[in-house]
């Protein structure tokens, strides 16, 4: 089983910027509020807005982690961090220092452990940028890099007694020499418009929550648009427990 990878970095940079002016155009739009301002809405306030997104909430329902993103104008990206937000009280605690690409945060089953997505590379040394999952412990500690995906990893569910992660990650596309000599032309077909590549089928891998060596799950180029990676994770993960739950000790 497979299916297209995303590009998700386009997609949320569009969003962004989508939601940054109709912020404005609303506060413009509005007569009683435009008259009670004391200056006009400038291109520069777009810089203050701030985004919050994938809220997760804790098993025991008492906090919620989100990703809190802030424009950084030199750097013409997004900054993020995850926020622990706790209920009773709304006080804020940040989880991490701020990343490129952090998305997916996950509580593991037990809520001792959270898991997200954040890119590495893009640098000298390794010149491609991908989300690999990290994981935090949330009783203090740094975060633990589990994958290196080389293609990175689109999305991933814990396994229910959480020693396990199941990851959809794209293949290596097939012409990857051609690309890296910027050879890198592609048919547009019914793809994602944000495309800047040809599509590439993605498999279920599993790997140790703690880390280690990951095992491919699937395989072929049978393309499956029924279902979206998270779903066909999370779908492996239960199949892989009842087989161990079922097979003879």
């Amino acid at each position: 089983m497979a299916t297209h990878a995303s590009t998700r970095s386009s997609a949320q940079f569009v969003r962004y910027t989508f939601l940054g002016l109709l912020a404005v155009l609303l506060s413009l739009s509005t007569p009683g509020r435009a008259k009670a301002q004391a200056r006009k809405v400038e291109l520069g306030d777009l810089q203050k807005i701030v985004d919050v997104s994938s809220p997760e909430i804790s098993p025991d329902g008492k906090s919620i982690v989100i990703v809190v993103s802030r424009v950084n104008w030199d750097g013409d990206r997004y900054d993020s961090q995850l926020v622990q937000v706790d209920v009773a009280s709304g006080a804020q605690r940040p989880l991490t220092n701020i990343r490129k690409g952090l998305s997916s945060p996950q509580f593991s089953p037990a809520g001792d452990r959270l898991a997200f997505l954040a890119e590495t590379g893009g640098d000298a040394k390794e010149k491609k940028a991908a989300a690999q999952i990290f994981v935090l412990p949330m009783n203090g500690g740094e975060p633990q890099q589990i994958t290196a995906a080389p293609q990175g990893v689109e999305q991933f569910a814990w396994r229910p007694d959480g020693s396990f992660f199941a990851f959809a990650s794209p293949d290596e596309p097939p012409n990857k020499a051609e690309i890296e000599k910027h050879h890198d032309l592609f048919e547009v077909g019914d793809n994602d418009f944000l495309a800047t590549s040809a599509p590439t089928l993605s498999h279920i891998w599993l790997i140790p929550a703690s880390g280690g060596a990951a095992k491919r799950l699937t395989s072929g180029a049978v393309e499956d648009r029924g279902r979206s990676p998270a779903l066909l994770a999370a779908f492996v993960v239960a199949q892989r427990q009842a087989d161990l739950l079922h097979s003879p000790s």
